[in-house]
């Protein structure tokens, strides 16, 4: 495959990009000569603007067919899990009799039409197969201070793989929040790498026993109506972004970025480090994170607009995983091995099995939220 006369995000010059066996071959100018060698479809894409695939550093893949629940905002998750437990039960087990593999799919479909070629899953290790978007699983995941049984001893065994730690840490407004992560830190008597997850009582000074921190605003604008200082806290550690599932936030990528960029919590380049070079380092996935040659094909293609992410629904074009097609606004060549959808008020064509995918779950779930139309 080759892209022709696209421009990289981070350069006004338009190149040709030379895809081989999922990896990144070459980035020529576009007057220099094309090797004949290279197979595949030859893509004309006028100027569009060249992104790294994303990595979504939070996600709950099996969690995506819930609406959101809540009553009103909560002072900390404690909260808000007890209560939707109780004012959402039936809800919640018309979800769980979804078979979970299909659940599974249905959260990889919304990731990959968002742009996020990469996901961090949290929670017990899924079988989530690797035919949409890579799911990354090589942590160590405790839920949370509160929910998490034994989370001190599980923490501090002593004979861990230096594999990072991953958990929901400080996700509140009150006192409770801020005490949760001066625990963690005093507890972590090995100085295991933690990442920490939310940190929205999170100060400067806490952020440095961190080796990185998943900002998830959309969700804890649901849940709490405000979010981390990331101004602050971005200087004392590795800041990635996540989405986390659709219990606490929306299914379109789109919303999440909004979210991101409110009240100026951060820059349009911040989010797009976050996304991809923060996100690629702080998780050792050394084959992503930039547009170089040698690199993984994982790309997103958006129309040349007047900035990276106010408009990202309507000016999101292709979504390439390891040199595959999984979306495209254009009728790929191999159109057999795709099916129409309208979303974000544009035709696209993804890879097949969603339609028959959204047809299975709401079958057994009639109030599956639908995020885009079926053509």
């Amino acid at each position: 495959m080759v892209l022709l006369d696209i421009r990289l995000h981070d350069s006004p010059v338009r190149k040709n990009i030379h895809i081989t066996d999922g990896v990144i071959r070459s980035i020529t100018d576009t007057n220099e000569p094309l090797s004949h060698t290279i197979p595949g479809p030859h893509i004309h894409l006028e100027g569009y603007l060249a992104l790294p695939g994303f990595i979504n550093s939070h996600e709950h893949l099996d969690f995506n067919c819930y609406p959101a629940m809540g009553n009103g905002l909560y002072k900390n998750y404690t909260v808000w899990g007890r209560d939707i437990h109780q004012s959402f039960a039936t809800e919640i087990d018309a979800v769980k009799k979804i078979p979970e593999p299909l659940r599974i799919k249905w959260g990889l479909y919304k990731n990959i039409l968002g742009g996020f070629t990469t996901v961090v899953n949290h929670g017990v290790q899924l079988n989530a197969g690797n035919e949409l978007a890579d799911v990354w699983q090589e942590c160590y995941c405790l839920h949370s201070p509160a929910f998490e049984k034994n989370w001190i001893a599980k923490l501090n065994w002593p004979f861990r793989r230096r594999q990072p730690f991953v958990m929901h840490i400080g996700e509140g407004t009150d006192e409770a929040a801020r005490q949760e992560i001066k625990k963690v830190i005093r507890k972590n008597h090995w100085k295991r790498p933690i990442v920490a997850v939310h940190g929205v009582a999170m100060n400067a000074e806490q952020a440095t026993s961190f080796a990185g921190l998943v900002w998830c605003p959309a969700s804890n604008y649901f849940l709490l109506g405000t979010t981390a200082d990331i101004p602050s806290l971005h200087q004392h550690t590795t800041i990635v972004f996540g989405t986390d599932s659709t219990l606490t936030a929306a299914w379109e990528a789109a919303a999440h970025f909004n979210s991101a960029l409110r009240n100026a919590k951060t820059t349009e380049s911040e989010l797009l480090q976050m996304l991809t070079g923060n996100a690629a380092r702080l998780w050792q996935l050394h084959d992503r994170g930039v547009i170089e040659a040698g690199m993984r094909a994982d790309l997103v293609i958006k129309k040349e607009g007047t900035s990276l992410f106010g408009k990202y629904g309507e000016e999101l074009s292709m979504v390439i995983r390891k040199g595959e097609i999984m979306l495209s606004h254009t009728v790929p060549v191999e159109k057999e091995k795709y099916e129409p959808i309208q979303m974000y008020g544009n035709l696209y064509y993804v890879k097949k099995g969603i339609h028959e995918l959204f047809s299975h779950i709401r079958s057994r779930y009639p109030n599956l939220y639908q995020p885009f139309i079926i053509s």
